[in-house]
């Protein structure tokens, strides 16, 4: 469930001297031990501990994801924060046995942070066929979709949005992840805009996300 080409991306832009020292013991063998090691600390210990935290292996700690500065005054932490690779992956697989896709995945140097299903209402379809998806053709024992792996789950259609942390199956529990409209439910109409825009717009921007996995 990782991107190994956007996560070593990051680890060579960031932290070359330590892989220059991990290859000296691994050699060839180090790209498949990280993502390995990597994998497992994400299964223990979960996705936002390992980001905020890093891994430890050998002699090195790695860090997989680096947070906004609490100031200017530090260039060079600025810069750390920058090379953090944000990507949105469409229709990945999640299955060994099946060709069943999740629609949209968003990582952080790689490591995939959140899951999305996106309806549209002109196909006939809308966020409660995504939740339904997610109840009952989502297996929580898939990696990509077991507890902590992931920071949320996402039903999006063009008018409303709805979120849960962990897929149980049917007793899977979503949260309504929208503005309100006139002292009521759904989101307010938007000029040109789907009624959903701030879920990618505001909510899955590079620095909220990131803001996010920090502090939630």
């Amino acid at each position: 469930t990782l991107d190994h080409a956007l996560l070593f991306e990051f680890l060579h832009a960031t932290q070359a001297d330590k892989l220059v020292r991990l290859e000296g013991t691994y050699g060839d063998a180090l790209e498949s031990r990280l993502v390995r090691r990597i994998d497992e600390e994400i299964g223990k210990r979960g996705v936002i501990d390992v980001l905020r935290k890093g891994v430890e292996e050998g002699p090195v700690r790695l860090e997989l994801m680096f947070f906004r500065p609490t100031t200017s005054l530090n260039p060079d932490v600025e810069k750390f924060y920058k090379s953090n690779i944000f990507s949105v992956i469409r229709q990945v697989k999640f299955s060994q046995t099946t060709e069943q896709s999740v629609d949209v995945v968003l990582c952080v140097n790689g490591v995939p942070i959140i899951t999305a299903e996106l309806k549209n209402e002109l196909t006939g379809q809308n966020a409660q066929h995504a939740k339904r998806q997610y109840c009952n053709d989502r297996d929580p024992r898939e990696k990509l979709f077991s507890f902590k792996r992931c920071v949320a789950h996402f039903a999006v259609d063009t008018s409303e949005a709805y979120v849960t942390t962990e897929l149980k199956e049917e007793r899977t529990f979503f949260l309504p992840f929208n503005k309100g409209f006139e002292k009521g439910a759904g989101n307010p109409p938007v000029k040109e805009k789907h009624k959903t825009y701030y879920v990618w717009e505001e909510a899955w921007s590079p620095d909220a996300l990131a803001d996010f996995l920090q502090s939630f």
